[in-house]
C-alpha cells in the first residue's frame, strides 16, 4: 500500500515538475519512434502488433516462472502473513522492493510500447488519474493472473474503438465495466477467475461422467490453476 501511494504521489508530482515544465518536456508532443532490431523493422502497424504480442508473451512467461519459483512462494507467504514471514527471518521490506522494481521495469517497457503505438505522447497521456481507469479494467479482467491482464488490456483497447465508431455508446461501455467490477467483487481473479472456475467445473463434470461410464471411483476435487 505504501509503495502504491508513493507511486501515485510521484506521478502527481511529475506532472508539475516534468510534463508541464517547458524546459524539461518541451512545448509540443514528443515523437516516439518504433523499434528496429536485427534487420527487422517494426514501423508498420502489423509488425508492431506482432512485437507487442511477443513481448507480452515473454513477460507473461517470465512472471509465471517467478510465481512458481522459490521467490514466488516467498511472495505468496508475504501476501498471506507478512508478520509471520518477518518472524521467520524473511526480509519483507527487501522482497517488496524487489517486486516493486520488477513491476516498474515492466511498466516502463509497456510505456515505451505505448509511445510507439501512438507515435507521439503528450502531457495528457501521463495524467495520474488515467491510472484509475487502467486499474478498473485490470480489476475487471483479473489483476492476479496473466490471463486477466490480457482480458483487461483487450477491454481497454476496445474502448477508443467504440468511442470512434459509436460515440453515443461510450458511456454505456464505462457503465458496463463499472457494473462488472461491482459484480466481480466476490471474485478476486476477475473475469479470468470466472473463466477458470467455469473450465474447472466443466472438466470436473466431464471426468465424473467418464468415471461413471466406466464404473470407476470419482476423481478427487482439485483447486483450479490460474495462469
Amino acid at each position: 500500500m505504501y509503495l502504491a501511494l508513493s507511486s501515485f504521489a510521484i506521478a502527481v508530482a511529475s506532472r508539475s515538475l516534468i510534463f508541464e515544465n517547458d524546459r524539461v518536456y518541451g512545448l509540443d508532443n514528443q515523437v516516439v519512434g518504433r523499434l528496429r532490431l536485427l534487420g527487422l523493422d517494426f514501423g508498420g502497424n502489423r509488425m508492431f502488433i506482432v512485437l507487442c504480442a511477443g513481448i507480452f508473451a515473454v513477460i507473461g512467461v517470465g512472471v509465471l516462472s517467478i510465481r512458481r519459483s522459490g521467490f514466488g512462494r516467498r511472495l505468496s507467504a508475504i501476501r498471506d502473513s507478512p508478520a509471520a514471514c518477518a518472524t521467520l527471518g524473511l526480509d519483507v521490506r527487501k522482497t517488496k522492493l524487489v517486486v516493486f522494481c520488477i513491476s516498474s521495469a515492466i511498466a516502463g517497457l509497456a510505456g515505451g510500447l505505448f509511445g510507439g503505438l501512438n507515435s507521439t505522447v503528450g502531457t495528457i497521456d501521463f495524467e495520474a488519474l488515467n491510472n484509475v481507469v487502467l486499474f478498473l479494467f485490470a480489476f475487471v479482467g483479473g489483476v492476479t493472473t496473466i490471463t486477466g491482464a490480457l482480458i483487461g488490456g483487450i477491454l481497454f483497447a476496445l474502448l477508443p474503438l467504440v468511442q470512434s465508431e459509436s460515440p453515443q455508446l461510450a458511456g454505456v461501455v464505462f457503465a458496463a465495466v463499472a457494473v462488472a467490477a461491482v459484480l466481480l467483487g466476490k471474485q478476486p481473479n476477475g473475469m479470468a477467475g470466472l473463466l477458470f472456475d467455469r473450465a474447472a467445473r466443466w472438466r470436473r463434470a466431464a471426468a465424473v461422467s467418464e468415471s461413471a461410464r466406466r464404473g470407476e471411483p470419482l476423481p478427487p476435487t482439485r483447486e483450479p490453476q490460474h495462469a
